[in-house]
């Protein structure tokens, strides 16, 4: 039934029609100024960290992310679930990380996105944080810090 499926939306596509996009409205969006080819900087050391390309993909319903930096790789797809109203990021790297963010824009107008992953050595669940703010100048910052305390309190984190 699969397979007939496939077909039957080839043959709408070939015929020049395409679906309609279920992913126009505004909330879709939000996320879109991350959007770009990007040299990453260490704003401590001014550094260069690493590469990103973000872009969009699958008719504006996907943002992927794609990481380079030396001896190591990484990527994410990122989406807005209409369903419980939040914004979905997996990410996945090259040493075998892999993270559900979820999360949304605060009232300050930033992206903040948490993971949940077991905390180094066993324990209670560590929370991360990654916070993407639009700049003025059309830059992006990006912070990560992590919490042992379910969020009472946030610690820088390192970049990787």
């Amino acid at each position: 039934m699969l397979h007939a499926a496939t077909l039957a939306l080839a043959a709408v596509t070939a015929a020049g029609q395409t679906a309609p996009s279920g992913c126009s409205a505004a909330v879709n969006r939000q996320f879109d100024f991350w959007v770009g080819e990007w040299t990453v900087t260490d704003s401590a050391s001014g550094q260069v960290a690493g590469q990103s390309r973000i872009e969009k993909l699958y008719d504006g319903c996907a943002i992927r992310e794609n990481w380079t930096s030396a001896g190591f790789t990484g990527g994410s797809l990122n989406a807005y679930r209409a369903a419980d109203g939040k914004w979905h990021q997996m990410w996945m790297d090259s040493a075998g990380a892999v993270r559900h963010f979820i999360g949304g824009v605060d009232s300050a107008g930033k992206m903040v996105l948490t993971a949940e992953q077991p905390r180094p050595g066993g324990g209670a669940v560590r929370l991360i944080r990654m916070t993407f703010t639009a700049n003025a100048d059309a830059t992006v910052r990006q912070y990560s810090d992590f919490s042992d305390d379910g969020g009472a309190h946030w610690q820088l984190r390192p970049f990787l």
